[in-house]
């Protein structure tokens, strides 16, 4: 299920607006899932073989150079599976081939709870099934008039208990532009506000969302700025997500500025 936050002010539209307010979160979605092959999901075997999906990460070109991007603790999950002989791998849902996390090296950032890997150090077959964003489509910041996307891989709807290939259940979570809360301006993150009992379908029907297990697993996914019109919505990558904070109900993503700026520092790696 895709879910839709709708704000106080877009619940005081007038009478009509609903349809074309539908329409814009509609095209959102379908937006996000054009992307699919360049955000994929993290899983792991489990005894039984058993698939679990785990974490979210996707796939960023900067001046040509390929990188895989996800959250630093996506990352210490991929390690701890690695070392319980679980393995640990990537699934897009453009094409599923696997991509094998053993074989990557990652460099990561703890206090910014960022990782990436540099992929041209692999075989180009190895993520040719799979496109990236890049600098083009970057936004600068965190602008205050635009709606806002994260997106991910549940854990609760990504596991399976027959050995089935799993199919990715991805998630949409859109937050109205005010509800943006930058709770210290000199944070390199930005906070967003979730009340259980607002929360809308992309059909402006009330739902449910389990919190914190239903955010768990969308860690290391592409928050998007929106902007465009409600027929042609156009995506602008400008954070990560990184965490739910169960102690403030807010979700929280790390602006991709200064991410693009740490890994700008590196690109001699």
């Amino acid at each position: 299920m895709k879910l839709t936050r709708i704000g106080t002010d877009e619940s005081a539209l007038p009478a009509g607006a609903d349809a074309l307010l539908q329409q814009w979160y509609r095209q959102i979605d379908a937006a996000i899932d054009a992307c699919s092959s360049s955000v994929a999901m993290a899983v792991r075997v489990m005894p039984g073989q058993r698939i679990e999906g785990f974490g979210t990460a996707f796939f960023y070109s900067r001046h040509g150079w390929p990188f895989l991007v996800t959250a630093g603790h996506v990352l210490e999950d991929v390690i701890d599976s690695i070392q319980r002989g679980r393995g640990a791998g990537l699934l897009t849902r453009g094409r599923k081939a696997m991509i094998h996390l053993s074989k990557l090296e990652f460099f990561h950032q703890k206090e910014l709870d960022i990782a990436v890997a540099p992929l041209w150090k692999q075989p180009s077959q190895t993520y040719a099934h799979v496109t990236f964003f890049d600098e083009k489509q970057v936004c600068p910041n965190f602008p205050e008039d635009r709606l806002y996307a994260f997106t991910g891989f549940p854990w609760t709807k990504n596991k399976t208990y027959t050995g089935r290939e799993i199919r990715p259940h991805q998630r949409i979570a859109t937050f109205a532009k005010h509800s943006l809360e930058s709770i210290d301006d000199a944070s390199p993150f930005v906070y967003f506000p979730v009340e259980p009992d607002r929360l809308h379908t992309s059909d402006l029907k009330p739902t449910q969302w389990a919190l914190p297990d239903g955010a768990r697993g969308m860690s290391g996914g592409p928050v998007f700025a929106v902007r465009g019109t409600p027929f042609k919505p156009i995506l602008d990558v400008c954070g990560i997500g990184t965490a739910w904070v169960p102690q403030s109900n807010h979700v929280k993503a790390l602006r991709f500025e200064l991410f693009d700026a740490w890994l700008s520092q590196h690109l001699h790696w």
